[in-house]
Formats: structure tokens, sequence, C-alpha cells
């Protein structure tokens, strides 16, 4: 189970429209934290624990000028526990909101996202750049000609710098959920979802949308928590303070509520 802390409208707006908004990257609070790991992948590239041939090397460098050229990463931010008293500070309106428990395989299987568990150890990302490098080294090595799938397996090294975040935010422990959208000019939002992979083949494009956000307009997605029989979302923890001064919406989000889905309560601070 992974967690999505929000205040009482969000987690209203969530169980009625059964989806998770994903929201562009470069619009979250920290957009920052791209930079933070780009900077410490252009480190380790330049001085490199490896030995990596010129060809890997440009193609590395072409994934990465790709990725920020052609594409807008959309995430969601979720927790591995439903009563950290961090995020009900930060994210679930001072304890007065709601956790919202999702189920982590329906995200892997039949959303089409990828799911990362972010990390926060400036060593671990050293490591990972440096093993993303041999790995491109050995593809090369092993097929010289196939240029095509290098620069796919380079993409994909790449992309994963979303999951990396400064240490000092370690506390937070956020496990990332992350969909790429292509940069488009042909229509209005510049940008075009191409849908997700399943078990079943293939999972389908989103529409674009603009909301308000703290940084100005910022472009979303609002992603399906349900296929067919199969739903994402499982539980509904109130905060330790809710609802705060506002009673009369317990009665109407519990009402919302569906009968699969568990509510429970978080203990109250003392």
């Amino acid at each position: 189970m992974l967690y999505h802390y929000t205040n009482i409208a969000g987690a209203r707006g969530i169980l009625s429209g059964n989806a998770l908004w994903l929201s562009d990257f470069a619009c979250m609070n920290d957009p920052d934290e791209y930079t933070y790991a780009r900077d410490c992948f252009l480190e380790v590239y330049w001085d490199r624990p490896v030995f990596v041939d010129m060809v890997p090397r440009l193609l590395a460098t072409s994934a990465l000028l790709g990725l920020e050229n052609n594409t807008k990463m959309f995430i969601g931010c979720l927790s591995p526990t439903d009563d950290d008293p961090g995020q009900w500070e930060r994210y679930g309106d001072g304890g007065t909101g709601c956790a919202i428990g999702i189920d982590a395989r329906f995200l892997v299987d039949w959303a089409g996202v990828n799911v990362r568990r972010v990390v926060y150890d400036r060593a671990e990302l050293d490591r990972f750049v440096g093993a993303g490098l041999f790995m491109l080294q050995e593809k090369h090595e092993l097929e010289p000609d196939d240029r095509e799938a290098l620069l796919e397996l380079a993409q994909f090294f790449v992309s994963d710098l979303f999951a990396f975040k400064r240490p000092q935010h370690r506390f937070e422990r956020e496990v990332r959920i992350s969909r790429l959208l292509i940069r488009n000019a042909g229509v209005a939002s510049g940008l075009s979802d191409h849908g997700g992979n399943c078990p079943e083949g293939h999972v389908d494009a989103l529409p674009v949308g603009v909301r308000e956000g703290l940084r100005g307009p910022t472009p979303y997605v609002a992603l399906p928590l349900s296929r067919g029989d199969r739903k994402g979302i499982r539980s509904l923890t109130l905060g330790p303070s809710f609802p705060g001064n506002h009673p009369a919406d317990y009665d109407e989000l519990v009402a919302s509520c569906p009968p699969s889905i568990e509510i429970r309560r978080a203990e109250p601070r003392s």
C-alpha cells in the first residue's frame, strides 16, 4: 500500500473522480530537484569510474538532452505509511486532512506509470550513474551496430534521474509515480500523453488539463485508479485532527466512500 496525503477537498475529488492528478514536475514545490540530479549525473559522467567508449557516451548525453527538450515528466507523490507526522503537517492540512491508500500493485501493473522509491543518498546516485554507464558500455560491446537499442537503453537510464532528491529531504521517504509526456506543439496544451503498458498490452492515453497551482498554471493528467473490476483505492485514513473546524465534512466524506474502501483514523497527537 502507498498513501497520498491531501486535504478534505482533495480527498473528495480523488474519491469522486476515482483518479489521482499527476502534475508537471517543473511546476512542483521544488523544481530544482531534477537540476540537482542532472548536475550529479554530469559530474560522474565527466569523472567516469568505468571505461566508456565514445558512442555510448554520446548516446547518454543525447538521451539526456532529448529528455529535457522533447518530454515532460508528470509525477504524483506518495508515502509508504498512512500516519507520518511530517506528511500530515505538510500535505495533510495540518492533520485535518486524509491519507488515501492506493494498491501499489495496481499502480505497477495497470496504471501505466513508473513507481520509484526516491533516493536521498548522493553516494547511491553516483553508483547509479556509474552502473548506468557500465550497462551502456556492455550493450555497446555486445551489439556495436544496434544504435537504436542503445539509445533506448540510455533513455530509460536517464529518465530515472527523477527518482533522486537532495539528502536534506530524506525525512520525506517519498515514493514517486511518474508518466512521461511528449512535447507536441500541435495540441493546445503543448503536451501529449501516449499512454502506458499493462499486462493486457496498453493503457489509454490521457487528456492534458491545466489547473492553478502554487507556481501558476500547472499542466496535469487525471490518472484513473480503477480498470474494469480492478480497484486501486483501498483505504481512507482520517488525520489525527480530522476534520478540524469542519465537522460537517466528516459525514459528507464518509458517505462518498464505496463499501470496498476501509476507513480508519490516525492516532490523535497528544
